[in-house]
């Protein structure tokens, strides 16, 4: 007979196994759709280095994370980003997640960011990145963020279809008592 110790322990481990499991699946899906909506670099226009400039404090309403008695007292939190608009076109924007008084500060010094932005040819989209990106590197980072998600769901899953597996083995070659 298993003692009481080693009995808690199988059962933390099986569901933190069975968490992980779930994890795994979640991953490999979220992956899959991002694969599924990523361009390639020829897509994108490089518009060069603009200028962005300080402009306002948005407070935004974000889904809360954590326990579940959290989230069903609290399902959303509010959430500050400065925002910046671009010096050079009126219209392109670059949110920064800050605390409201450290955004009103930046926005009374007058504070800007030096950001690449790639337009989506075909469409009204751009996205803003780091200054050193290119729309190869910009293209390749996502294409290597979504193959890690597949990647190391898949390698989880893998593992714990293998451990089952022979875990079943296992207990057939066992003599019957």
């Amino acid at each position: 007979m298993a003692s009481p110790k080693r009995s808690k322990w199988h059962s933390f481990i099986t569901m933190v196994s069975i968490a992980l499991l779930l994890v795994a699946i979640g991953a490999i899906k979220a992956g899959l759709d991002l694969m599924e909506g990523l361009r390639s670099a020829d897509e994108y226009q490089d518009q060069g280095v603009k200028t962005f400039v300080a402009t306002r404090v948005v407070a935004l309403q974000e889904e809360t994370h954590g326990t579940s008695s959290m989230r069903r007292r609290n399902p959303t939190h509010t959430v500050y980003y400065l925002e910046y608009r671009a010096q050079e076109h009126s219209g392109w924007r670059y949110r920064d997640k800050m605390g409201q008084s450290l955004g009103e500060q930046r926005i009374k010094d007058g504070a800007t960011v030096q950001r690449r932005v790639l337009t989506i040819k075909d469409t009204n989209r751009y996205v803003t990145t780091e200054v050193d990106e290119t729309p190869e590197s910009f293209a390749r980072s996502e294409r290597s963020y979504a193959q890690l998600l597949v990647g190391l769901g898949s390698a989880y899953l893998a593992s714990y279809l293998t451990y089952l597996l022979l875990n079943l083995y296992q207990r057939r070659r066992r003599p019957a008592a």
